[in-house]
C-alpha cells in the first residue's frame, strides 16, 4: 500500500504529463519520429520549437536547426537506405530494437545502443509513436541504484497504464499514435548523459525526456533549449532550471517547489503521527525516514531541501534531535 500511495501517484502524474507532451507535439506538423515535416509548414514549425522570429529556422530531414548553422554531426539513427520491416531493422541492428516507421521511404530509427533500450514488446506494435527519452542513473561509481531502479519501474507502470487507458493510442491531427518509453542509463555521467539525450531526441525523435533533478539537465540543456525538447523532472527543482532562462515554458517537475511543500509536510506530518499512534499507542518513539538521493546529485537546493526535513516535528520535538529516530537514505 505505501509502494502504490507513493509510486502510483508518481506515476499519475507522468500519465497526466503524456497529455501535455501530446498537447505539445499536436501544436506541430510531425509525422513519425520527426520534430518537423519538410517544407515551409515544417520551418514554420522549426521557428516555434526553437523559440525564434519567423523565417529563422529550417526543417532539416525532420530536424530542426537554425538557419545557416552546420547541421548536427551524424547520431545513432539508422542511416543507410530504405528500410523494408521493423524486423529487418532489429535484426541488421545486432538483436536490438529497431524500427521501420515509413517502410520503403525512410531508412530504420534505432531504439537501442549500449546505453540505451526499450522494456518489452510493445513498442513493436506501436502506432506512428511519439518517443519519450527516460534518463536516469541506474548505475555508477556506487553500483546499482535501488532508487532509480524504483523510478524505473514508475515510468514503466505509468506507461503501461496508459497503453491500457487508451487501447494502445490516441487520436493526434486525425491519426492514432502511440508512446514509447526509451530508458537510459546515463550513469551520472554528464558526457553519458549528452549522449543518451542526442540518441533520443536527434536519432530518434523524441520531443520529450524524463529525468530526475536539475544537475541532470544541465550537461545538455543548451541542446533541449535549441530543440525544442519538453523536460519532465521525477523529483523537483523546475524552478532552479527556470532561473537560467533557457527552457522557459519546456520544463515540469512532479514535486511542487519547495517554499510551497515545506509548509504542507510541516502541517501533515502531525496528522499522520496522530494516526499512526492510533494503533502505536500514544507513547511509543516514532521513526522517520527521510529519502535522498545522493548529495552530488540533488544539488545545493536539494541537500538544503533534505536538511528542512530533518527539521520536521517527530515525537514532539525536530526529528533531527533525534538521531536514533532519524535515517537518511
Amino acid at each position: 500500500m505505501q509502494w502504490f500511495e507513493k509510486n502510483g501517484l508518481r506515476a499519475l502524474a507522468f500519465v497526466a504529463t503524456i497529455g501535455g507532451i501530446f498537447a505539445f507535439g499536436s501544436a506541430c506538423t510531425t509525422s513519425s519520429a520527426d520534430q518537423c515535416s519538410p517544407g515551409s509548414g515544417g520551418d514554420l514549425d522549426c521557428d516555434r520549437v526553437l523559440g525564434l522570429t519567423t523565417g529563422s529556422s529550417i526543417c532539416d530531414f525532420g530536424t530542426c536547426r537554425q538557419k545557416n548553422a552546420a547541421p548536427p554531426a551524424q547520431t545513432e539513427d539508422g542511416g543507410g537506405s530504405a528500410c523494408v520491416s521493423t524486423t529487418q531493422c532489429t535484426t541488421e541492428n545486432g538483436g536490438r530494437a529497431s524500427m521501420c516507421l515509413e517502410p520503403g521511404v525512410k531508412p530504420c530509427v534505432k531504439l537501442a545502443n549500449d546505453i540505451c533500450d526499450v522494456r518489452g514488446d510493445t513498442w513493436k506494435d506501436a502506432t506512428s509513436p511519439v518517443f519519450v527519452g527516460v534518463l536516469l542513473n541506474k548505475t555508477g561509481p556506487a553500483g546499482v541504484s535501488s532508487y532509480d531502479t524504483v523510478v524505473e519501474k514508475d515510468v514503466q507502470l505509468a506507461e503501461s497504464e496508459w497503453r491500457e487507458g487508451t487501447n494502445g493510442a490516441v487520436n493526434v491531427a486525425g491519426g492514432r499514435r502511440s508512446i514509447v518509453a526509451i530508458y537510459c542509463d546515463v550513469k551520472g555521467d554528464a558526457e553519458v548523459e549528452r549522449r543518451a539525450f542526442d540518441f533520443v531526441t536527434l536519432g530518434v525523435g523524441a520531443p520529450a525526456v524524463i529525468t530526475e533533478v536539475p544537475l541532470d539537465v544541465f550537461s545538455f540543456i543548451d541542446a533541449a533549449a535549441a530543440r525544442g525538447t519538453f523536460i519532465y523532472l521525477s523529483e523537483f527543482g523546475s524552478e532552479e532550471v527556470a532561473t537560467t532562462g533557457k527552457l522557459n515554458g519546456l520544463v515540469y517537475a512532479s514535486f511542487p517547489p519547495q517554499a510551497f511543500t515545506l509548509p504542507l509536510m510541516r502541517k501533515w506530518l502531525p496528522q499522520v503521527e496522530a494516526m499512526a499512534r492510533v494503533t502505536r499507542g500514544p507513547t511509543v518513539p516514532l521513526k522517520m525516514v527521510v529519502l535522498s538521493s545522493s548529495g552530488q546529485q540533488v544539488g545545493a537546493s536539494g541537500r538544503a531541501f533534505v536538511e528542512e526535513l530533518k527539521k520536521l516535528p517527530l515525537n514532539g520535538s525536530p526529528a533531527s534531535s533525534q538521531p536514533t529516530r532519524l535515517k537518511t537514505v
